[in-house]
């Protein structure tokens, strides 16, 4: 018998350039990949789907590590948070 925990909300990785909507279902993903050269910048994004309301979260990030054993120091990570932007039609119509 398999016991199955309900948690208040996901956390889950999805790629920047897609936007996430209040019905955007999570993806099963516990990695993101991020490539970018020495002195340049990429984003990457994290989204909380919640299944009630949260209150005081907090972002704790950590290092990042490579496959290669180089690790990204968390004082080189920057990240803002962003609550949910509603929007009143999810994709642009054209006519």
């Amino acid at each position: 018998m398999q016991i199955q925990m309900i948690l208040p909300f996901q956390l889950w990785a999805v790629d920047s350039l897609i936007k996430v909507f209040s019905d955007t279902p999570p993806e099963k993903s516990d990695l993101i990949e991020v490539n970018c050269a020495q002195n340049e910048y990429q984003s990457a994004q994290f989204a909380i789907t919640a299944q009630k309301q949260l209150g005081k979260v907090t972002i704790e990030i950590g290092k990042m590590t490579h496959e290669s054993g180089y690790i990204l120091p968390p004082e080189n990570i920057s990240w803002n948070f962003v609550g949910y932007v509603s929007v009143k039609a999810k994709y642009l119509q054209h006519t």
